[in-house]
This record gives C-alpha cells, structure tokens and sequence, in this order.
C-alpha cells in the first residue's frame, strides 16, 4: 500500500497563482465579511431561530477544509492565523459539548427543523457535524493543537451516545446520502485512536447504510451495480464511501478496499466529462455525454474519494486513477475558478457559461451570509487538494505524480523543485537536492505520452510505462514530454463530434453567435500557432479559428463549446 508523503508543498505557476488568490481575495477574512457564519451557530437555540438552509451548517466545516488545503499549497501564514481565529471563536461557542451543527437543543440531531418538529430530512444536520470535525482534524495535522483533536473526539463521542448508546438510528433523521456521512470521520477516528467502541459505532452505520436500501454502495460491487445504478446516487454519497478507506486502513479486511475501488472504477467508466468532471446535475446518471450542470461540490467529492484510492492501494495500481486526477485538476478543478481566485462557480459544464455561485446559488444567499452558498465555501479545497496525490513514497522510494511547477521538501530533508510551464509547455526543469532516506524519484510518465525524455548528469534517456527512475543525487534534470493533439469522440448527445487535448489539457472555442459549429479538418490542428499568453494556451488554426485550454475558456463571459466538428482524424 502506498504511503501518502506530507511534504511541505509551494505550487508556482498558473495553478500556483490561482491558490495565493484564492487565499488573498477569498478566504482570508472570509468569516469577518460572512458573520453570520459564527452567528448561526451562536444564536442555535435563540427564540426566533434564524432561518436557514437545510444544509447552512455545512459552511464553517467546508471553509476551514478548503483553507487548510490552500495553506498547504501555499504556505500563507496570515491566512492560517485568520482561520485558526476562526476556528477558536467556534469552539469557544461549542464547547464543551462540541456540538457543531445549527440546530436548537431540543431538536438536535433528529433531521427536524423548527418549524416542522416532526418532520425529518428538514435539516442535514449529521452531515454539518461531520464538515466540521474533518476540517478541524485537517487544522489539528497542520498545526498539533490539541484542542482541535480533543474537540473531534467530544463530538465523536456525542454522535456515539446519541446514536450508539441511544440506540438511535441515522436514517430516522432522513436524507441518508447527507447524514451517514458520519462513517468517514467515525472510521478515522477508530484509524486514529484504534479504541474498539468507534469500531463497534462504524459497524453499526453499516447497518444504517444497508438497511436504507438493498441498492446500497456497500452491495454494489456484490450486485455488479454500477454507482449510478445505486439507489439516489447522489454526489454527497462519496463522503460516505471515503469511511470504507478509513475502514481498511484500520481493520485491514480488504473487502472494505474492494468496495471502494469499485465506486471509483464504475463512475470513471460511466459518470466523468470531458472536463474531468464528476456527475450530471448532481447526481450519478451514466451521462458522460450529458451536458448538464457540473457541480463544483460534485468534482471536489470525487476526486476527494479518488486520492483515498491512491491511499489503499499500491503504486502499481496508481496510473489510471493519476491520469484522471491530473485531466480533472487542469480543467474541471482550475476551470471552477476565476483566474482571481476570487469566486468559483457552482456549474461549470461541458458547454455554455462560466456563472459565478453567487449567482446561480442566489437563493443560498442569508442575512449576514452574502457569498456563502454551497460551492464558495467548499471550492478552494479542489485545488489545495492536490497535496494529497502530487507525491507518494513506497519501499524508500518517492514518486513524483505532480509535473506542475513547485517546490517541495520532504520530512527527511529532501528537495524538490519543478520549474517550467507544464502542461502549457512540454519541457519542465527538475532540480533535486537528496535528504537522507529515500534511494530514487520516480518520476510519473502520464498515460497520455508514449515516452518522455530525461537529461541530466551527462547522458539522455528515454522512458515509458508508468515512472522513470532517477537516481536521488543532487542535480538538474531536463524533462520532455511530447505533447501532440489527440481526440475523444462522442456519443450521445455528441455522436459525430470530438473533443481536442493537447497534454492533459482540453481545448474548447468561443460560441459563434450564429450557434453553427465550423467543420475543422484535423490537419488544422495539427498545424496550429500555439500562442500562451495571460489568456491561457491557445491554438490559432490557419482558418483563424482560436481553440483556448478550458481553465481559461469562458472566462470572459462568452460561451463555449468542448464538443468540436472535426473531420480527416
């Protein structure tokens, strides 16, 4: 099993940039700009009780995970004192307790609102508890506070003694693809602390999880279901499948692994754009041809679950899902941001236009809450996360799965430094300055490039398959990685019609306003000027059509299409 490396991790470049924004102009004071974010909680069992969402909770957990990300990447030590503020104000209001939802004393934990006390399903209020504790688990690695950990473990134990020892069961709260989400952090907490009464409370969401349905994903890969074949395959779901990888590192019993790999595996096969996008107008629907919304909550989830494939299973087993993270990062991850950093959208689809989500999720909108809506306080962990798959260690030897421009060192000393414009570029620098402990870098060939080449300490080699091995010895390596155009065809709603990348990139072109799609022969994009710019990468063919990379299509409010009428391939 391959180890995830902690390292500490500064992205340069586009994908670079896009983070510090996003810390600068998003997330640092987010909370003073949004009060209502700490009022809600403060003001939970206040008569009038405020009127929110049934998923407002969800907001303080979804912004100090993605925060946590951003510093990883980032290393912005004002933005990491402004959350930690904030993470400070919120316990103080929920200790001891450590209660984390929104929800008045009396209705806590039962899926009740206020103004329906018998009726569930009314607030996803399990699922705002289980935002938090992972969020503050995320802080509590970064920083060793333990305050952080002891309030993860009181409100483990609360969710325990209410729906353990109170012999209560989650689905009598509704919306059971929200609410069992509990299972991810009550496994981890068992992985963690390896106490045998989370274990016996995780058994027991199975349980939950199996009652609700015999269409569950626990049965799926048993039933040869494929997720969207699951009843209510909804994205939110992935947050309870990730508690099957924390179930396997902590047990060990492969089934859980099993189980996992085979949701990851079924929605690749039927449920990923173009874009690298995950799910059609949030659900799972074997629409990889379906231009519907492509919800930023929706990408982030999967990919989420996706890196805790990388985590249960060997390097050799890493290829296909590395190949999807790297396509998803580079156009449906960046491409749900504006390149300010400044918002994010809430559908960012095959086709039509970039709107920002606080205009599309207008109706998230709360007094004292202006820009919170479900995908402003959850976008940033998209492209933070990368930290999770970009390196990895297994028997003493680092792999190197990320080929953007950074700098990391390891915890044995070890440094390392990507310069180059990648993948707007196909030659990238590698510097490497040896620690004490790992023997080579592997360095990962994407499945997209027949071969890339390596130069450096006075000989020039040629590698395919999955890594080239360099030795770990100080010194500057040149990487290419030829890029040339190639095609996906579609089907469906698209049969007859391609989609152009170069590398890992998607190319897509303005709409006409005529609405016509122009017949492109292929010989054209073979012989396109690639211009780079700070509008992206172009490709300005010879009839003077302009294909752009998809993280910078649209980004000007014109539409766009990814589905292009291409001939002669």
């Amino acid at each position: 099993m391959a180890a995830k490396i902690i390292p500490f991790v500064k992205l340069l470049g586009d994908a670079g940039h896009l983070a510090q924004g996003i810390s600068d102009r998003w997330l640092k004071a987010l909370w003073k700009r949004n009060p209502a974010i700490l009022g809600m909680v403060r003001d939970r069992d206040v008569d009038p009780w405020p009127d929110l969402l049934l998923w407002s909770g969800e907001f303080a957990g979804k912004y100090i995970t993605g925060a946590a990300y951003i510093y990883r990447v980032t290393g912005d030590e004002e933005l990491k004192a402004d959350v930690m503020e904030f993470i400070r104000r919120f316990l103080d209001l929920t200790e001891p307790e450590c209660y984390f939802g929104v929800v008045p004393r009396q209705l806590r934990l039962t899926g009740a609102g206020q103004d329906a006390p018998g009726l569930t399903g009314m607030i996803w209020d399990a699922w705002s508890c289980y935002h938090m504790m992972e969020g503050l688990l995320l802080w509590h690695e970064i920083t060793g506070e333990e305050r952080l950990m002891q309030a993860v473990l009181a409100g483990t134990d609360l969710l325990y003694a209410h729906f353990f020892e109170g012999k209560r069961s989650v689905l009598s709260m509704g919306s059971p693809e929200m609410n069992l989400s509990i299972y991810h952090t009550v496994a981890k907490m068992f992985r963690i602390t390896g106490k045998k009464k989370y274990l016996r409370f995780a058994q027991k969401l199975e349980q939950d999880i199996q009652a609700e349905t015999p269409k569950n994903w626990m049965a799926a890969e048993r039933r040869k279901l494929h997720f969207y074949q699951c009843a209510t395959p909804r994205w939110e779901r992935l947050h309870t499948v990730m508690g099957a990888a924390e179930m396997y590192k902590g047990t060990g019993n492969e089934g859980y692994a099993q189980m996992l790999r085979h949701i990851v595996h079924s929605i690749l096969e039927t449920d990923i754009h173009n874009t690298g996008g995950f799910s059609t107008d949030e659900w799972a629907r074997n629409g990889r041809f379906v231009n519907g919304h492509v919800e930023t909550c929706c990408v982030i989830a999967f990919n989420g679950l996706c890196c805790d494939y990388l985590d249960i299973s060997p390097v050799c087993n890493h290829g296909k899902i590395l190949d999807y993270l790297e396509r998803s990062y580079y156009n449906a991850v960046l491409g749900y941001n504006s390149v300010t950093g400044s918002w994010c959208t809430y559908s960012t689809p095959m086709e039509g236009l970039r709107n920002a989500s606080t205009k599309e999720n207008g109706f998230q909108i709360q007094p004292g809450a202006p820009e919170l809506n479900c995908c402003s306080a959850n976008g940033p962990r998209g492209v933070g996360e990368v930290v999770r798959w970009m390196l990895r260690e297994e028997n003493e030897e680092v792999y190197l799965n990320f080929l953007g421009a950074s700098e990391m060192e390891l915890s044995d000393g070890t440094r390392v430094r990507i310069s180059g414009d990648y993948p707007y570029d196909h030659v990238l620098m590698l510097e490497v300055r040896p620690g004490s402990r790992y023997k080579n870098l592997n360095l990962r060939i994407p499945g997209w490039a027949e071969y890339i080449r390596v130069e450096g300490a006075g000989e020039e080699k040629r590698f395919r398959g999955a890594y080239a091995r360099i030795p770990m010895a100080e010194g500057t390596w040149k990487v290419r990685i030829p890029m040339t155009a190639r095609y996906m065809p579609g089907e469906e709603d698209y049969k007859g019609l391609h989609s152009v990348y170069r590398g890992p990139l998607l190319f897509g072109m303005r709409a006409p306003v005529a609405g016509v799609r122009p017949r492109i022969p292929a010989a054209h994009i073979a012989q396109a000027e690639l211009r780079r710019g700070d509008g992206g990468l172009s490709l300005v063919l010879p009839s003077g059509i302009r294909l752009r990379d998809f993280y910078h299509l649209g980004q000007d409010g014109r539409g766009y299409w990814t589905w292009l009428d291409i001939f002669g391939i």
